[in-house]
C-alpha cells in the first residue's frame, strides 16, 4: 500500500494533513492503537525535524507498507541549509571534538557542510556523522552523493567501548525517532534530500 503523496509546506494545517494521512494508513491496515500512535508519532517527528535541518523549495511526504514493514518517506529539494558556523564545525570536527549532541544535530551538521562552500574530506565527514557512505575520494562541496543509516550508526556506537561512544549511545536513547524506528536513512544527491524511517510492526 502507498498513501497519497502530500506536498510538504511549513504550515501547521499542512502538518495536520500529514498526521491524518498517517492515521488513515494505520486504519486501512488495521494497525493496533499502539502501532497507530507510533506511526503518527514517527511521522510527526520526521516533519518537525525539517526546520532544524534545511530550507527547501519543494517537498513531498508519503507512507508505504509491505505487510508489517512500513516506510515513512520525506523528499525535499534543498534551497539552503539552516544557518550554522560551518567553518567552526569543520575546525571542531577536524580536531576530533565534534560537539553535536543527538543524531539530528549530527545530520544538521552534515547538511550544513554539504550545502556550504567549505570543503570537507571523508575523515572530517566521519567525525561529523559516523557511518556515512560516499566515494572515498570525495571532497564535499555540494557534489558527491552521500548517505547515512541510523542502523549502521547504532552498530558502530554499540561496538565501541569507550566514554565517547557511550555518550553517543545515551544521545540515541533520548531520541524519540531513534528509540522507535528500526532504521532512519538519509541520502543526498545534488540538492535532493531524502529521509526515510523504517518500522516493522508486529
Amino acid at each position: 500500500m502507498k498513501t497519497n503523496i502530500i506536498k510538504v509546506t511549513d504550515t501547521i494545517s499542512q502538518r495536520s494533513v500529514i498526521l491524518d494521512e498517517a492515521e488513515s494508513a494505520a486504519k486501512y491496515n488495521n494497525l493496533s492503537s499502539k502501532a497507530t500512535l507510533q506511526l503518527r508519532l514517527l511521522s510527526e517527528e520526521l516533519i518537525c525535524m525539517i526546520p532544524e535541518l534545511l530550507n527547501y523549495s519543494d517537498g513531498k511526504f508519503w507512507i508505504e507498507n509491505d505487510g508489517n514493514d512500513y516506510t515513512i518517506n520525506l523528499e525535499l529539494t534543498a534551497s539552503s541549509y539552516v544557518g550554522l558556523d560551518v567553518e567552526n564545525i569543520l575546525a571542531v570536527s577536524t580536531s576530533g571534538k565534534n560537539s553535536a549532541k543527538g543524531f539530528v544535530s549530527k545530520i544538521k551538521n552534515m547538511l550544513a557542510i554539504y550545502f556550504s562552500d567549505s570543503a570537507a574530506d571523508v575523515d572530517v565527514m566521519n567525525q561529523v556523522l559516523p557511518s556515512f557512505y560516499a566515494d572515498e575520494s570525495s571532497v564535499f562541496i555540494n557534489t558527491a552523493p552521500l548517505s547515512w543509516s541510523l542502523d549502521e550508526y547504532r552498530t558502530n556506537v554499540s561496538s565501541q567501548d569507550n566514554y565517547k561512544e557511550k555518550e553517543a549511545w545515551d544521545e540515541l536513547e533520548k531520541s524519540i525517532i531513534a528509540s522507535l524506528a528500526d532504521d532512519v536513512k538519509v541520502s543526498i544527491v545534488g540538492k535532493d534530500v531524502k529521509l526515510t524511517i523504517e518500522k516493522k510492526f508486529a
